[in-house]
């Protein structure tokens, strides 16, 4: 399963990562992929999602795609 992120240079994604982390049932997430606005961010978040991972037996993959999403606008 493919879990999707829109904002996802947020301060909330790494609490979802972690939730995912601890989760047994099935089926599991295999992949996150983070969506946003702010390329610099997405960046900063991945960072810290592959720390939080590092020392798991089980961790999903993550991607950021290249083209970020445009920004809504008003």
């Amino acid at each position: 399963m493919i879990l999707t992120i829109l904002g996802g240079g947020g301060f909330r994604v790494p609490l979802v990562y972690g939730a995912l982390l601890g989760a047994t049932a099935e089926p599991r997430v295999a992949q996150v992929v983070l969506y946003g606005v702010a390329p610099q961010r997405q960046r900063a978040i991945s960072v810290v999602l592959a720390r939080i991972g590092s020392v798991l037996e089980y961790r999903p993959r993550f991607a950021t795609p290249s083209s970020p999403i445009a920004s809504p606008r008003p």
